[in-house]
């Protein structure tokens, strides 16, 4: 599939000598019903995951389960962010995303070379790292 190529090759430029890169999104954008959820996963070098892009495209809950589960079994390392909803208040949605997704970094044990987002480019270093947007 055309797409897991273009992946697969983004995914070797990013993975480079000097170690692994973390993905990182929110995963639960819902302050009015509950807390805000980020999450940052390193899976091995080479590993492309069928069916994970976005899980707003994955139609059903238990498709998205299924595709959580392959994640964890095949993840190096994983960890989740959570801000309340009343830190999304004072902070704001954006902000917020941010400071989940630096706590979800944050709480790897196996430490990411590069942070990657679809979220939010920033020059500032957090944690060390320097989150860039592909």
């Amino acid at each position: 599939m055309r797409g897991d190529t273009i992946r697969r090759g983004k995914q070797e430029m990013l993975w480079d000598a000097e170690g692994p890169f973390a993905g990182v999104d929110e995963v639960g954008v819902s302050a009015l019903a509950g807390d805000l959820f980020a999450c940052a996963v390193i899976l091995p070098r080479g590993v492309v995951i069928e069916g994970v892009r976005d899980s707003k495209q994955v139609p059903t809950h238990a498709e998205r389960c299924e595709i959580a589960e392959v994640i964890r079994d095949a993840a190096l390392d994983f960890s989740f962010g959570c801000c309340s909803p009343e830190e999304v208040s004072f902070l704001g949605t954006i902000q917020a995303s941010k400071l989940a997704m630096k706590w979800a970094v944050m709480g790897l044990r196996v430490i990411p070379h590069r942070v990657v987002t679809d979220f939010y480019n920033t020059r500032r270093k957090t944690a060390g790292l320097q989150p860039r947007r592909i």
